[in-house]
This record gives structure tokens, sequence and C-alpha cells, in this order.
């Protein structure tokens, strides 16, 4: 009499009443390899060897399973104690790597940047739809981090709505070469945003990432 080792459509059926069979899990590993040893040749055992080795899998896809599952819980609890600290840094005042302006009505609006040595800057503020709307010259800096503020109009002198702009800031020293400077804002956070995951500090309707956060203090913005 010929047993066949392995019956095909009793695996199949524990493979697909097994939860979640678009992948194979812990469970349904299990259940083909009990479904493996009801259905073995019992005039030819399955080899120890094997037997050994599919245990061992089952251990390995165990371990990982539960690492992953740890995994997920640490990255939760991690995020949850971000989101705290930055919902501590509501009504405190920071510094970022940022080119985005905030126009309030009736305010102008503060930005800051910083130079590597001294240099002749200029600075181009834009709408949101990218349109140049005021060209500013500040003229020879000196090396460090500088105040900047944007009148909130434009080249023609009229006042723009309230909303966000942006700055873009070059600098250059007397031969007309390019000096590195770096755009950076300030403001007071007046609250927390969370998109896709992601949290991110808000000053006014400015979205700043927390990763290019410089300094933050008690002091009021620029």
């Amino acid at each position: 009499m010929q047993v066949s080792s392995v019956d095909n459509s009793s695996a199949a059926s524990a493979l697909s009443a097994a939860p979640g069979n678009q992948d194979l899990d812990k469970d349904a590993f299990l259940q083909l390899l009990v479904v493996q040893l009801k259905n073995q040749d019992p005039l030819s055992p399955m080899d120890n060897t094997a037997f050994v080795a599919q245990l061992a899998q089952f251990s390995s896809l165990e371990q990982l399973s539960n690492m992953n599952s740890s995994l997920q819980s640490s990255a939760l609890v991690t995020q949850s104690m971000n989101n705290s600290v930055m919902a501590g840094l509501i009504g405190k005042n920071i510094r970022a790597t940022d080119n985005t302006l905030n126009l309030e009505a009736g305010s102008p609006a503060g930005f800051a940047y910083q130079i590597k040595q001294g240099a002749n800057v200029q600075v181009e503020v834009y709408s949101s739809t990218g349109e140049r709307i005021r060209k500013i010259n500040f003229g020879s800096q000196a090396e460090g981090v500088h105040n900047g503020v944007w009148d909130g109009k434009n080249n023609s002198g009229q006042d723009m709505p309230a909303g966000k702009y942006y700055f873009s800031i070059s600098a250059s020293d007397a031969e007309g070469n390019s000096i590195p400077i770096s755009p950076i804002v300030e403001g007071k956070v007046t609250g927390i945003r969370f998109v896709d995951g992601k949290t991110y500090i808000m000053l006014g309707n400015i979205e700043i990432d927390p990763t290019n956060i410089i300094d933050i203090s008690e002091m009021s913005g620029i």
C-alpha cells in the first residue's frame, strides 16, 4: 500500500483556513506542520533531520514575529514621548532653518540668516504661487547671524495680504563669488500639527520640521 507523505489537499485547506492567509505567518506555518505530521507515510515517517529543521524555522519565525511586535510597540512609545516634548514647545520662541514667511495683517514678517564670512546679502520675497513681489538689498554684512524684516509691501509699495510667503536669500563676496548662506525663521510656537504620522511645529500657519530647529528660548520673536 502506498501512502502519500503529505496530503496536498489537506495542507491547502489548512493554509486557506489560517487567519491572514495572504502571508505565511507563524500560525499558518504551525498548521501546515501539523497537517504534514498527520498525513506522513507511517511506513516512511518524516526524517528526523528534516523535522528538526522545520521546527527551527518555526522558532525563527516566532522570534521574528515577537521582535516585530516589540519594535512596533517601542516606536509607538517613542512617538508618544516625542509628541509630549513637542507640545511643551507651545508658547516658546524658536529659530529654525526654513525660508517660509508668515505675514500677519498690519505686522512685518521677520526672518534671519547666517553667513560664514562677510558678504553682500540680497533677499527676494515670493508669493505662494512663486511670483516675485519684493527684492531687498541688505548690502555688506559681517560674518554671523543677522536679523531681517520684510515690511509686507511689494516693490511698488503696496501692502500685500496676510498669508504665507517665501524668501530666497543670496550672498556674494567683493568679487561676485557666491557665499554659502542659511535662511532662518524665528517666532513663537503657536501649536503642533500631526500629518501622516509626522509631527510639525507651527509658527502661525508655517509648518516647521522639528529636526530644523536651531535653538529655543523664552524671548519674543524678531
